[in-house]
């Protein structure tokens, strides 16, 4: 049974990036769907296993926020919003703790973010697509393109997100999933995500890009030769397809950023949102307005598009002190991380970070994926460590002769 819930879990993760494309009238989007059938698998493996993973201070902080998400329905401007957010953050919960028990050994991380990968490629290709037929500009001034029925904002961000997952695992040392069929088509998502991105003309994702890039040319210090060669086809090719095949619009939008920021462009009303977002917390400073409650009472009737000012407005500081200490758990399991793993983990929370300065993040399913992810794969690092430690000390004996059928020290 944990096996089927495993494979189901890895069917959400692929649909995570592409979640909107389908939806069922009964169900709802094609993710909660996979996530829906894992969830009830697992619940019966953990009958009949008798036990679940003891959960560790990351799952029991974020449960912590998420109850607290819960008690803003008390207090809450919009309490019909407030319900049906609060009911996608116990969803999201329930996966992060599902993940959190299936996933045990880093092969299994690893496998989790090749799904997203794959699910990724949807979206990128997606939006080349539309580029390449009719593309449906969304702000016909730049130009920007969309696909799979998300905002232009919001399928920028998943591609930019599997884009360092891609190349890390293409050129990664050591991987229990190494083929060779899977580093090339690893190595192709590169520039096919970054060109989609450019297509977007999002210059939030393009900003949470940038450790990215950084990523990318501290591995090529220490590639094979021939993974090296590789790497570097790729780069050339998306540089020539950003150049010569990329619409002047989302490039002109993408590279004009920091001018906008400097120089006081609105950042496409953010400002004023911001502006408003901060007013509203200082009336309300404790306990927030409510959980998904900003679009009620904004009169510009729209999320704040920054998640900490997001998380403040609504949840006020007791929420976003304990999304803080989520976040720290996690950063803190990154940095225990050493080598490769730890270049990968950091650049992709710093993308996560970045891009939750320009975007609500808080509820989205493939930001704790990554979260939880990372998390695990610590402690599944730390399990493997421990393993090989008894078996080195289990070879020898305690007078320091080796076991039957070992080589004497």
């Amino acid at each position: 049974m944990r096996r089927i819930a495993f494979w189901l879990m890895i069917g959400f993760v692929f649909t995570a990036p592409w979640e909107v494309a389908i939806k069922f009238d009964a169900i709802g989007r094609v993710s909660r769907l996979f996530g829906l059938l894992a969830a009830t698998v697992w619940a019966v493996s953990v009958v009949v296993r008798g036990r679940v993973r003891p959960p560790d201070a990351y799952i029991k902080t974020y449960f912590a926020f998420v109850l607290w998400n819960g008690f803003t329905l008390y207090w809450s401007v919009d309490p019909s919003s407030t319900f049906k957010g609060f009911i996608t953050y116990v969803q999201i919960f329930g996966m992060a703790l599902m993940m959190w028990d299936l996933v045990e050994r880093e092969r299994h991380v690893e496998l989790a973010l090749q799904a997203f990968v794959a699910g990724a490629y949807i979206s990128a290709i997606s939006v080349i697509v539309n580029f390449v037929t009719a593309p449906p500009t969304k702000y016909p001034e730049y130009q920007r393109i969309k696909a799979l029925g998300f905002e232009v904002d919001g399928i920028a961000l998943m591609v930019a997100l599997a884009v360092p997952v891609a190349w890390y695992l293409a050129t990664k040392p050591t991987s229990s999933i190494r083929l060779p069929v899977l580093t090339v088509f690893n190595f192709i998502f590169v520039p096919i995500g970054a060109f989609a991105v450019i297509l977007t003309g999002t210059r939030g994702a393009a900003l949470a890009s940038v450790p990215t890039v950084v990523f990318i040319f501290w591995t090529l210090r220490s590639a094979s030769p021939a993974r090296r060669y590789i790497a570097s086809a790729m780069i050339v090719v998306g540089v020539l397809a950003v150049l010569f095949v990329a619409p002047s619009g989302p490039l002109d939008r993408i590279a004009g950023s920091v001018s906008d920021v400097t120089g006081g462009d609105d950042l496409s009303g953010r400002r004023d949102l911001w502006s408003e977002a901060i007013i509203t917390f200082f009336e309300n400073p404790i306990g927030g307005i409510g959980l998904d409650s900003n679009r009620a009472s904004s009169q510009f009737g729209k999320e704040v598009h920054n998640t900490p000012l997001s998380v403040l407005v609504e949840t006020g500081m007791v929420g976003f002190v304990l999304l803080g200490a989520t976040s720290l758990l996690v950063l803190l399991r990154a940095w225990e991380r050493t080598g490769w793993e730890a270049w990968f983990w950091r650049s992709q929370l710093a993308v996560i970070a970045i891009g939750a300065l320009s975007l609500s993040l808080e509820n989205r399913k493939a930001v704790w994926i990554f979260f939880t992810l990372c998390v695990t794969g610590t402690a599944a690092m730390r399990a493997d460590r421990a393993a090989y430690g008894r078996e080195l000390v289990g070879s020898i004996s305690p007078a320091g002769q080796s076991a039957p059928g070992g080589d004497r020290t």
